[in-house]
């Protein structure tokens, strides 16, 4: 039978499981409706996760015995969580800029979401490249959100500990429309989530 430290790992393991669950789901819906969500916090309820204590706490115990993998995958989502809980009010700037119809095509108001589908979907190569022109007078606007979240990360990026971190990578929670996405890659599910969210899920270490 598993002691009750080992107990206490799993359970966190799906506490944070249902953090990113939660987040998805609200990323997704407001990347629909902005402003519905705008009062939301998807985190709220499982907040314990997505803290810099748990992840301190996390880096406190012992990383050679049974459960050092675990505690490394964890460690690696409540950082990736905290990110995302720091990040909600870009979200929510970014859901909203990236919804405004302020790109133009044949005279024709459209967003920086609906340009880029344009682009997916276009048929000649002259359409893609009005979408694309399109989708590249949004962005502008959107860099600033970009850039705040490059400064957030540099910012209270972890130290890896020998051993455990060093050499991987952390989890990625990114908005699926974030400007990091390779759109000419993108398959029918990819579109129909456009501006949603995607992270691997449990378990997750």
């Amino acid at each position: 039978m598993a002691d009750s430290a080992s107990d206490d790992l799993h359970s966190l393991d799906r506490d944070i499981a249902l953090a990113v669950a939660r987040l998805a789901r609200w990323r997704t819906a407001v990347s629909k409706d902005p402003d519905a969500h705008a009062g939301e916090d998807p985190l709220e309820a499982v907040r314990h996760v997505a803290s810099k204590s748990l992840w301190e706490s996390l880096g406190r115990l012992p990383i050679d015995g049974a459960d050092a993998a675990l505690i490394a995958g964890l460690k690696r989502w409540v950082y990736a969580l905290l990110q995302a809980r720091l990040a909600r009010a870009d979200d929510l700037a970014w859901a909203r800029l990236a919804s405004a119809p302020q790109g133009l095509i044949d005279e024709r108001r459209v967003s920086w979401r609906e340009a880029w589908r344009e682009v997916v979907l276009a048929r000649t190569p002259g359409q893609a490249r009005q979408a694309l022109e399109a989708a590249a007078g949004v962005g502008p606007s959107l860099a600033p959100i970009v850039a705040r979240s490059a400064d957030r990360r540099a910012e209270i990026e972890p130290e890896p500990r020998p051993g455990v971190l060093a050499g991987c990578d952390q989890p990625v929670i990114e908005r699926t429309d974030n400007a990091g996405i390779d759109h000419g890659h993108v398959d029918a599910d990819t579109l129909q989530e456009l501006g949603g969210f995607e992270a691997p899920l449990g378990h997750l270490a």
